[in-house]
């Protein structure tokens, strides 16, 4: 199902830093504008820097980028996100590897770092059984709001997100079938304040009726899976609220569940599914 496309080239640079002791989002890039009078200062769209960490020993870690990438296609390929700061092999069984969520198709696509037999470059498995360069397709570009993920080899570390702070005062999402997304926006969330049924989402007394949310637990090796309740339960505080069923067959309010800066989530809507709106939760830049 993989569609090649050839001499597809982008420019930009790897935007994950190894070894770099720094956390959290850059601050504003400042022009200063000198006159004869007292200087006016300017600004232009923040640049952001977010640490991630991923866990070792072959388990998986869901990630999402959180900024607009620095080139000038707004698409991330893997190269210019993850380069070469993971483990490279010959083949997937030696590699780390990359899943990349399809929602039109709803499959993965998989991708694996190439070692310098393979250019260095992260690739895939063709038609011809064969490893291709993946910006040979488009079917691995990573745009914000979309989710991935990592299986990584060997020992846990730390990498690093970079790109453009988003300017605009909302984001549009389709939430249909199952998709695998990320926060449109550098900066946590409670999963409580998330979707509403104000927002499209439906709420129904069965977690197999409801929209749903998985987020994926990488010490445990499973996803925590949340549903939006409806008062059918007899209790009226649950009316709207993300909630996990628990040990007693009741649901509980998810209120200290926290969606992370980095980090991806699948979101299942039933029925025909909705637009969201996700507004900016901060004023600047």
């Amino acid at each position: 199902m993989t569609t090649i496309r050839n001499n597809r080239r982008r420019g930009g640079k790897v935007l994950f830093m190894n070894k770099l002791i720094l956390a959290g989002i850059a601050g504003l890039l400042v022009v200063a504008v000198h006159a004869q009078t007292t200087p006016t200062v300017r600004s232009r769209n923040a640049v952001g820097l977010v640490r991630v960490d991923i866990a070792g020993s072959n388990q998986l870690t869901l990630l999402a980028v959180p900024f607009l990438p620095v080139n000038a296609v707004r698409a991330y390929t893997l190269d210019e996100v993850l380069g070469t700061n993971l483990h490279a092999g010959a083949t997937a069984a030696t590699a780390d590897e990359v899943f990349v969520w399809d929602g039109a198709q709803q499959t993965y696509h998989a991708a694996f770092l190439g070692d310098a037999s393979l250019g260095g470059l992260w690739s895939f498995m063709g038609a011809d059984n064969l490893p291709h360069p993946c910006t040979q397709t488009n079917l691995f570009d990573l745009v914000p709001t979309v989710g991935f993920f990592v299986r990584n080899t060997a020992d846990a570390r730390s990498l690093y997100f970079s790109g453009d702070t988003p300017l605009a005062a909302n984001t549009t999402l389709g939430m249909t079938n199952i998709q695998l997304r990320g926060q449109p926006y550098p900066v946590k969330q409670q999963l409580s304040t998330l979707l509403t049924t104000s927002d499209g989402a439906r709420a129904n007394w069965s977690p197999l009726k409801a929209d749903q949310v998985w987020l994926w637990n990488s010490a445990g090796n499973r996803f925590d899976e949340y549903f939006l309740a409806d008062a059918t339960w007899g209790d009226a505080s649950l009316t709207g609220r993300w909630c996990s069923m628990g040990t007693d067959g009741l649901p509980h309010p998810a209120t200290n569940t926290v969606i992370q800066v980095g980090q991806g989530y699948f979101y299942k809507a039933q029925g025909t599914g909705f637009s969201w709106q996700a507004s900016k939760p901060f004023v600047a830049p």
